[in-house]
């Protein structure tokens, strides 16, 4: 990408950083800086991670920019937080519902997967109703290795089967977790169609939806940069 205006979003989480420039994505597996060749003009972040001065000095030795970070709001673009100190609420959470809640503009669920797994129910006035904060896949698999003495378990490309019992340690723990996820999941989507009403649009995003996506596919719809989407709309 050469000549003009070229932006950079990142979307740095606890465990990755996800990057964007127009079409193109990538994703690093710390969260550190991504090292690119294009001609960058303008950075925005979404940042759960802390240490924004420590960001922001790295965007200008790289780049040569400063760059510009999002912030939950009390109200935006007509979506308005739930939250009692509208500041608490992760940024990610309030930029994938930006995104859905612009789009949809009806009842609408938010559902990102990612270290952690979040929940997050607006209505179809922009009324955010609040959501549920659970650990993700990873984070459930690892608390079991660690607090328990006989579940044992590293992570493998095994595929989880949600539907089978497990016949061996490994097998029990990948299905298990993930039935789990999934059932908790479908809980959500019904408290929000009981509490809201229906239609309601379904939104699933982050790093970790794919795992999800086979057997939610029915009733979301999967948007891995759903954080990018809000991050344009929030720093235009």
């Amino acid at each position: 990408m050469t000549g003009g205006s070229t932006t950079l979003d990142l979307d740095i989480g606890n465990s990755s950083t996800k990057w964007r420039i127009g079409t193109q994505t990538g994703r690093l597996t710390d969260r550190s800086i991504p090292r690119l060749c294009e001609s960058i003009t303008r950075v925005r972040i979404a940042c759960v991670a802390g240490e924004d001065g420590v960001i922001a000095a790295a965007i200008k030795r790289e780049y040569g920019v400063t760059c510009e970070f999002a912030r939950s709001q009390l109200k935006q673009a007509g979506l308005r937080n739930a939250y009692e100190e509208p500041s608490q609420l992760g940024v990610d959470r309030w930029l994938a519902m930006l995104a859905a809640w612009c789009e949809s503009q009806r009842n609408c669920v938010v559902v990102d997967a990612g270290t952690a797994l979040t929940v997050d129910a607006v209505a179809s006035n922009g009324q955010h109703q609040g959501g549920y904060i659970v650990p993700g896949l990873a984070a459930g698999r690892l608390s079991l290795a660690q607090e328990t003495r006989d579940v044992q378990f590293k992570e493998s490309s095994q595929k989880a089967e949600p539907s089978v019992f497990g016949v061996n340690t490994r097998q029990a723990v990948l299905n298990g977790t993930l039935s789990m996820m999934i059932s908790f999941v479908r809980t959500c989507i019904q408290q929000s169609i009981d509490q809201l009403g229906e239609p309601c649009d379904v939104y699933l995003c982050g790093g970790g939806s794919d795992a999800l996506v086979p057997h939610l596919d029915s009733v979301c719809i999967h948007r891995p940069g759903l954080v990018f989407d809000g991050l344009e709309i929030a720093l235009p």
